[in-house]
């Protein structure tokens, strides 16, 4: 083959490779969001098996735990190991959880219903979205130029975000018969035929195989196409490795300073721990409403659970929905402009977090001084990550 026709068939293939590697990261990333659907179904799984509202918001902390706090080790696992080792253990974290839920929501024998134990199996379902989470987003970010960052980052955590939505259009299919017959919600939220409601044994389970058959799929193909980007397709020729002038040298690739820390220098360094408290912060309380958004629509309608209905069901589904496509807005949004602004005017992705703040900000003052239907649509979905990676 003609040498001069290798690195144009060798950047096709790998754009064919990376496109592929991306579109099943967004598989992954799509199970790793279902940690927010909680809320769905935390009403229901509260009134069957008496948990009181501080047990229910343990157990949705419990999930938020596995989450984050594995983060560290589920991405230094991705880079020791490999992403599709990951994503395959997070597959089985999911399927597990998700079906200790199920099992436990339905009274199996052999399962402890207890809360704590709830919230045990919720904590399996974070660990896997996590791994699902770290593979997939570490990859997309060796697989794309750093000037690509944005849009690789923004993009594919977007279906994080929209996880709970793809997935809340699903539940119609796992309605069962009520008692109820007095609702009808227009105008958004998921359709729920009258006199029905969710059947959350099913749809636990129907969770529990989406994540392992999506996270398996996805460890077929997605792969660290880094070290291939800009291979030497070519013999060396010595005469053209000669310097022209006798005393000099080809200089070295130049690499930015600024772009890549250690872990040391992340550890030892201010600005790294002003980040993190001030992320932990803002959005803390986002995931507090998105954790609670089920609570929340029952105090507005001043409802207990005892009096859970359809109708109920409905009005949650449909903050569940909304807050789920503002999170995935807010992030997708975020990452493209940031690439843009960076580019175009040097724009820092620092001002994004700010504007972020911001948001967020006024996104809990419009809920919390009652206006309602609109505060709770804000409140955690554009203002939720500002801030994207370099």
């Amino acid at each position: 083959m003609n040498h001069t026709t290798q690195p144009a068939e060798h950047r096709k293939n790998h754009a064919v490779a990376r496109a592929v590697s991306f579109v099943l990261s967004l598989l992954s990333m799509i199970t790793a969001g279902t940690i927010y659907l909680f809320s769905l179904y935390s009403t229901s799984v509260s009134q069957k098996l008496s948990y009181n509202q501080t047990q229910a918001a343990i157990i949705a902390s419990c999930g938020g735990y596995g989450l984050y706090l594995s983060g560290p080790l589920a991405g230094a696992l991705a880079d020791s190991v490999g992403p599709r080792i990951v994503l395959r253990f997070s597959a089985v974290l999911l399927f597990a959880g998700y079906t200790l839920m199920g099992l436990a929501y339905d009274r199996w024998s052999f399962v402890r219903t207890e809360w704590w134990a709830f919230a045990a199996y919720f904590f399996l379902v974070g660990l896997g979205s996590s791994g699902a989470y770290n593979s997939a987003l570490a990859t997309n970010m060796r697989n794309f130029e750093k000037k690509h960052h944005g849009f690789a980052v923004g993009f594919s955590v977007a279906f994080v975000g929209l996880s709970a939505f793809i997935f809340s259009l699903f539940s119609p299919f796992f309605y069962i018969p009520t008692d109820e017959n007095d609702f009808v919600v227009k105008g958004g939220g998921v359709p729920i035929p009258e006199g029905k409601t969710l059947d959350t044994f099913r749809f636990l389970l129907f969770l529990a195989i989406s994540c392992a058959v999506l996270n398996f799929v996805a460890a077929l193909g997605l792969q660290d196409l880094s070290k291939s980007r800009n291979p030497k397709l070519t013999e060396p020729n010595p005469k053209e490795s000669t310097p022209l002038l006798h005393g000099t040298s080809n200089p070295p690739p130049s690499s930015s300073p600024s772009s890549d820390y250690t872990r040391e220098q992340v550890l030892c360094s201010p600005d790294a721990y002003l980040l993190f408290f001030s992320f932990l912060i803002q959005t803390g309380t986002g995931l507090m409403v998105i954790n609670n958004i089920g609570a929340i629509v029952l105090a507005l309608v001043n409802a207990s659970p005892d009096q859970y209905s359809p109708k109920l069901h409905a009005l949650q589904s449909f903050y569940v929905s909304l807050l789920s496509v503002c999170n995935a807005l807010g992030r997708v949004t975020t990452g493209i402009a940031s690439d843009f602004a960076r580019r175009a005017w040097g724009t820092q992705r620092t001002v994004f977090f700010l504007f972020a703040c911001s948001l967020m900000v006024v996104g809990n003052a419009v809920g919390a001084f009652g206006v309602q239907s609109l505060g709770m649509g804000i409140v955690c979905g554009h203002g939720r990550l500002g801030l994207r990676p370099r």
